[in-house]
C-alpha cells in the first residue's frame, strides 16, 4: 500500500500500545466494568425513567463497581485473563525496573508485574 508517513508513524505507535500488557490488562479490566454499567446506560435513555429511578440505579451500579475492585480473587482472575490473552499474541507482563530515583512510587524490588495491580 502507498500510504504517507504520518499514517505509517502513528499504526506503528498504536501497534506498539495495543501490544503492551498494561493496555492488554486495562482493555480486560474495562470489558467486565462496561458489562456492570450497560444495563443501566440503556434504560436510562428511556424517556419514561424518573430522576429518583435513575438516581438509585446509579448508585447500585456504583456500588457493584466499588465492590469489584475492592475484590482480589476477581482483579486476580482478570489479570490471569489478560495474561492468557497476552501469551496468543506473544506479549508478556514486565516487571518495572528499579532506579535510583522515582518520585510518586515507592522504589521497591517487584517479582512479578502482577504485584503492581
Amino acid at each position: 500500500m502507498d500510504w504517507d508517513a504520518s499514517t505509517i508513524v502513528t499504526a506503528t505507535g498504536l501497534l506498539k500500545i495495543y501490544n503492551s500488557f498494561g493496555f492488554i490488562y486495562a482493555f480486560i479490566v474495562t470489558v467486565h466494568c462496561m458489562s456492570v454499567i450497560k444495563p443501566i446506560s440503556i434504560k436510562l435513555q428511556y424517556k419514561t425513567n424518573d430522576l429518583a429511578y435513575a438516581y438509585m440505579k446509579v448508585q447500585h451500579v456504583i456500588s457493584d463497581l466499588k465492590a469489584m475492585r475492592s475484590n482480589d480473587q476477581l482483579l486476580h482472575d482478570w489479570y490471569e485473563q489478560a495474561e492468557a490473552l497476552a501469551n496468543d499474541i506473544g506479549v508478556s507482563p514486565e516487571v518495572p525496573r528499579t532506579v535510583g530515583r522515582q518520585q510518586g512510587r515507592e522504589n521497591v524490588e517487584y517479582d512479578s508485574a502482577e504485584t503492581l495491580l
